[in-house]
């Protein structure tokens, strides 16, 4: 049906995202599934919405300028999957512009709705960025919560490594620096990098060498 066909057209452009696909062929893969997605004129889960941000992402990937987030926005009284999809696209981008403190407002707001609409990928998308934008902030000490999103990528890579290694790695690799386990933390940014080197994963490699060279940075060491 419409519903279903607008899930479908929103999806494949979210995950083209996902797999760190060239920005430009995201945006070509977001054109085209728009159009579909308005030619079915059944958009009630806000897919055409998750499309607009996904291109607002690759635009400002591309170092060009994108609104930030204002803390004092309001949401609708229910968000769908869509909704949802488009505001983790936003913490992802929040967090690679390194704008934590608001990557965590936003994520406390993603948190108390992102069970609603039971998409195992937003969670793992949600969890790993959130992950982030705590460890970020911090020179020392693990975040509360941090065990929980450690242990589900441990068992997601277990289960697909092609698309969980690499950032259970960084994940790892963060515990590993501010716990003070230089040489842990080493390795694990190394695993990181290779890993998503490896599967395609292309933004979280350069995310995952930008990582250890602020590791290193701060430590005086030679790269």
């Amino acid at each position: 049906d419409g519903r279903a066909g607008t899930r479908i057209a929103a999806m494949i452009a979210y995950l083209t995202l996902l797999e760190g696909t060239p920005l430009h062929e995201v945006s070509e893969e977001v054109v085209r599934q728009r159009k579909l997605i308005r030619s079915l004129a059944q958009d009630d889960e806000g897919m055409g919405g998750l499309c607009d941000t996904i291109e607002q992402f690759a635009e400002q990937q591309k170092g060009r300028s994108s609104p930030r987030r204002s803390r004092s926005g309001t949401w609708p009284g229910t968000l769908r999957l869509g909704h949802v999809a488009a505001h983790v696209v936003e913490l992802m981008a929040l967090v690679l512009t390194h704008e934590y403190e608001a990557a965590l407002f936003l994520g406390d707001r993603i948190r108390k709705t992102i069970a609603d609409v039971g998409a195992q990928i937003l969670v793992a998308e949600y969890e790993f960025w959130i992950a982030l934008a705590q460890t970020a902030l911090r020179t020392t000490g693990v975040p509360d919560g941090f065990d929980g999103i450690e242990s589900d990528f441990e068992q997601w890579a277990d289960r697909c490594p092609q698309t969980f290694q690499h950032k259970h790695a960084l994940i790892l690799a963060e515990r590993a620096r501010l716990e003070g386990r230089e040489l842990d933390a080493m390795r694990a940014y190394e695993l990181a990098i290779n890993e998503a080197r490896e599967n395609g994963f292309t933004h979280i490699e350069g995310l995952a060498a930008e990582l250890a060279a602020r590791f290193y940075t701060a430590r005086d060491f030679g790269s």
